[in-house]
């Protein structure tokens, strides 16, 4: 009865069976609730409190909805190590209220790569090597999105989607995008 091809964290009937409320990244890389005919259509969204929702549960009588609110804040740390490659000093390097995750250094040492929920969907950021002026380079929706790589030359950037251009499957692909940003091209179609 759906076919956005992203994943279901939790549903529930309605108590007259004429519905189901589902968990679903349809719209954006948070989770939120919609609702959906047990005959088909297109989902409704329905309000909640926070972002990032799963697992709903509906009363018996459906004047009562319960549902699992998700608070992952993710972050990426840097280590400063000394010759014997113990720490030195460590710190949270690049921060935001969703997750920020997959770093990788460019080449020369001068950029960071790294994925993020930051903008409400999955994708590709750029920020300079202390963390600060993060850009982003590419977003990919609701598609689960990540492990962006460096090219040797840095002229390039590998990651891996479910889903980032149209016409694409839903499965996990690699594709390969310029670090000025521009349609990513399909490296795999398995």
């Amino acid at each position: 009865i759906t076919f956005d091809n992203l994943p279901i964290n939790g549903l529930t009937w309605t108590p007259d069976s004429r519905e189901i409320i589902f968990t679903s990244r349809r719209g954006g890389s948070t989770r939120h609730l919609w609702r959906v005919a047990a005959t088909g259509g297109v989902p409704e969204r329905v309000d909640t409190i926070g972002n990032d929702v799963l697992s709903p549960a509906l009363s018996l009588h459906g004047n009562r909805l319960a549902y699992t609110q998700a608070l992952d804040d993710i972050n990426i740390w840097r280590i400063e190590l000394d010759a014997a490659g113990k720490v030195k000093t460590q710190r949270e390097l690049i921060a935001s209220t969703f997750g920020d995750h997959a770093p990788d250094y460019s080449p020369d040492g001068k950029q960071i790569v790294f994925a993020s929920g930051r903008s409400g969907n999955n994708a590709i950021w750029i920020c300079e090597s202390d963390g600060s002026k993060p850009r982003l380079v590419h977003s990919c929706g609701p598609y689960v999105t990540g492990s962006p790589r460096w090219s040797p030359d840095g002229r390039w950037i590998a990651f891996d989607s479910r889903s980032c251009i149209a016409g694409a499957t839903g499965n996990p692909d690699i594709y390969l995008l310029s670090v000025d940003g521009g349609q990513p091209r399909r490296l795999t179609e398995d």
